[in-house]
Order: structure tokens, then sequence, then C-alpha cells
């Protein structure tokens, strides 16, 4: 005995479509497709309706997205797009932007060595100041260098003074040689020659008048550096007596004749001849 198919249940009824309104929904966002994993695939691109808002209304537009990549998004279109490559203006607080040039900002740089260049009046007081410097200087150089000079050529004078007080029991070296010269009595009014001749660390001395052709002998009493006291023996027509020979700071011999216990005496410079 065979069993009947049971026949087929009716298929329900499909519910009835809701009626949308298109023009209540405003389009925010494209999407593009999703690329496959085949990388000949052609990408296509959602197109939007011929009455698609303007783009100030979209929020943003998607790319595609690769199959290995997270994310691609293109930038939503703006009324302007600014110029890629005008660099962008760096400014430094307190500098406004630069009215010339274009209204282009200066360079930074260019501000600051403005605002550090000293201005011509300041220049040339500087200068005037460097030079009169430089002439004072100069000036005073040129005073002061003889003394300088002079102060390291001599020794100081308190050296100088002390070793020409320092006593001597012979003939000092400054004394030696033959000097000559005349020398003047003052109480006769009269003048004659005279020759002297000194050995250096010698106690005695030639003296020789020409004139009267008299020669005598020097003998050292006492004496410095700078001052010889010595007795003088001669024979007449000259007369014996005391002399005194000092050293002069013009190289010159003072010699100095005198007789004890009258009022006779007689003396002149002398040079080293």
């Amino acid at each position: 005995m065979r069993r009947s198919r049971p026949e087929p249940r009716p298929e329900p009824p499909a519910p009835p479509a809701a009626d949308l309104d298109p023009s209540a929904f405003e389009e925010t966002a494209a999407f593009r497709a999703v690329a496959s994993d085949d990388p000949n695939q052609t990408q296509q691109e959602t197109r939007p309706p011929a009455n698609e808002p303007s783009p100030a209304d979209q929020t943003a537009a998607f790319g595609t997205v690769a199959s290995n990549s997270t994310a691609t998004f293109d930038a939503v279109d703006l009324d302007e797009h600014p110029d890629a490559t005008e660099p962008t203006p760096h400014l430094i607080p307190g500098l406004g932007q630069g009215r010339d040039n274009d209204g282009r900002n200066p360079s930074p740089l260019a501000s600051f060595a403005k605002m550090r260049r000293p201005s011509n009046h300041v220049l040339g007081v500087a200068l005037s100041l460097f030079i009169g410097v430089g002439v004072g200087i100069a000036i005073i150089a040129l005073v002061l260098w003889p003394q300088l000079k002079a102060d390291d050529d001599g020794p100081p004078p308190d050296s100088t003074n002390a070793s020409n007080n320092r006593p001597v029991t012979t003939i000092p070296s400054s004394f030696a040689g033959t000097w000559k010269g005349t020398v003047v009595n003052t109480n006769r009014n009269v003048s004659f020659p005279l020759e002297v001749t000194f050995q250096s660390g010698g106690t005695t001395g030639r003296v020789f008048y020409p004139k009267e052709k008299c020669n005598g002998t020097l003998a050292l009493t006492r004496g410095t550096e700078s001052a010889l006291k010595m007795s003088l023996s001669v024979a007449k027509p000259c007369t014996s007596g005391v002399v005194q020979i000092t050293r002069q700071p013009d190289g010159t011999l003072q010699y100095t004749w005198n007789r004890p216990g009258t009022s006779l005496g007689y003396g002149g410079r002398l040079n080293r001849g």
C-alpha cells in the first residue's frame, strides 16, 4: 500500500515593504567596495546618485580597502585647497608680518640683523674714541720713552751715590790716564797749563807744569771712587801743597791746589788727553 506524499505547505506571504521616502534621509558618506584577494580585479567606486548633495554636506568619503590593509580614506572635498608648495610662514613673537616684499614675512635672521645693526652715529663716536685713545698713547710714549731709556741705561741714583762715596786706598780706574788743561790763579789773575798722569791701582801720580818745566809727585792720602785728596811734592820754582781732584759728571777732572795756612790757590778743569 503506497503512502501518499504530503502536499507542500504554502509559503507565507512576504511582509509588505515599508514605504520609505528616500528624500527623508541625507547622504552622509560614500563607501567604496572592499577589494577581493585578486590583485587584477578592478576597483570600482560606488557613485552617488545624480541628485547628490553639495560637497559641503558630505562628512567623509572612504576609498577601497585592500584585503591585507586596514583602511584608506579619501579626504573630504573642501571649497578651497591650500597650495602645498607654499611654505608656512615663520613668525617671531613681537614681530608683525612684513609689509615690504609684497606682504611676505621677512626672514627672522634678516629681522634680527636689522635690529642689531648699529647706526652711523654710534660707529662714528666709537671711531673717534679709538683714534683719540691711540693718539694719547702715542704722545705719552714719546714723552716717557727717553726717560725710561735713561733710567734703564744708568744705575739708580742711590746706588750711584753709594758707589761714588765708597772709600778707596788706591787710584780708581776712572782716574787712570793722562789729563791736560789750564788752571787759573785767581789771586794773581794768571793761568798756566798743567798735565797729570795716574795709573789704576797705584797710590801716586805724576804732575808736570809745561810753562815752568816743573815735575812733581802726587801721593794719595785718602779718597773715594769720585774724589782723591793728594799731597803734591814739587821742586822750585813751583810750590808744593795739597791737591783735591774730583771727577765731574761730564767726565772731566776738577784740579784744585792750595797751601795750608795761606790764601794761595789755583784750579781748573782737566780733560783726558
